[in-house]
């Protein structure tokens, strides 16, 4: 049987403990991802990047990514794609897309959709099977700053799709392939990308408060209209404390709207999620703030179904 692995570009925007964890137990096992000429350029915000295809990898500040504080904290991560021949193609922080010219694409605004300040995240860049032009870019999307959320984005899953060939080959979202939902109550940052067995992706994620993860397989012919589903491993779960204030149930979709908010403090959960470069394994790291309540999670994961099985959690 034939087997394709398509690069893909992990996000750029890790948070510290999940550095810190690749380097020290997982980056054997990831290095040769980078080394493709899909990986040669990273860009961050506060207008860095480095740029691999030139010695020592020098950092530059030339690109348009904006300035993250401390406090920004619905947009620290991005994610970006070079062409086969490490020159950089586009990059996005979820919800706006820059071209190579470090220009806003004309239809890559509000990726996150235009509600109450809509705010993309954690998103991943995968190409689409058997095409050469066409990327897409899939990232959670919350609303609202500070202390309060929109009930009705709270980690919802979307997807956009860039064609290169668009604008003399600088490249745009598609015309009606923006913000397109695809599934609900996704944990914060777990979104992950993995080539199949069969010239196809999986993008995995884990579920809000379920010890669920899903696979949805990506082929020349589209997403899958049903993910593959593994109930194995621990939960991640929403914050204690978590509480709504117009309605009865955040968890729920039907009690969502647009004028629905809910309250939370400051401190919430923050999960990541990586594969090793054999495809056969998985690591999901989740961050809480209730005293012993994080963990970091081993799975084993099948590249032909999408399925996941026999985890080990441990809790620190």
């Amino acid at each position: 049987m034939k087997t394709c692995k398509p690069c893909i570009r992990p996000s750029a925007g890790l948070t510290i403990i999940t550095l810190v964890l690749l380097l020290s137990v997982r980056a054997h096992l990831c290095a040769q991802d980078y080394l493709q000429p899909q990986n040669k350029v990273w860009v961050f915000g506060n207008h860095n990047s480095w740029d691999f295809n030139q010695p020592g990898a020098p950092q530059i500040s030339d690109n348009a990514m904006p300035v993250f504080s401390n406090l920004d904290l619905f947009s620290n991560t991005t994610a970006c794609v070079s062409g086969a021949d490490g020159n950089l193609l586009f990059y996005t922080e979820g919800n706006k897309v820059w071209n190579r010219n470090h220009q806003l694409m004309p239809n890559g605004t509000n990726l996150a959709g235009a509600g109450t300040a809509p705010v993309g995240r954690w998103p991943v860049i995968v190409p689409e099977p058997g095409s050469a032009y066409r990327y897409y870019i899939f990232y959670t999307a919350v609303s609202g700053m500070g202390g309060n959320l929109a009930c009705r984005q709270i980690n919802n899953l979307y997807y956009s799709i860039i064609d290169m060939r668009l604008q003399q080959g600088s490249g745009d979202v598609v015309g009606g392939s923006k913000c397109i939902k695809l599934d609900t109550m996704i944990a914060e940052c777990s979104i992950a990308a993995v080539a199949g067995n069969n010239c196809n992706l999986w993008l995995v994620t884990h579920a809000l408060n379920k010890n669920v993860y899903s696979s949805w397989n990506i082929t020349k012919d589209g997403i899958s209209s049903a993910p593959v589903n593994s109930q194995v491993g621990d939960t991640v779960l929403t914050i204690p404390g978590f509480a709504p204030a117009s309605v009865s149930d955040c968890t729920t979709e039907s009690n969502w709207s647009d004028n629905d908010v809910c309250t939370r403090s400051w401190f919430w959960i923050s999960s990541t999620l990586h594969f090793s470069s054999d495809r056969q394994r998985l690591i999901l790291t989740a961050i809480m703030p209730n005293p012993e309540g994080s963990f970091i999670e081993y799975a084993d994961f099948n590249p032909s179904t999408g399925v996941v099985t026999n985890s080990t959690s441990v809790y620190y």
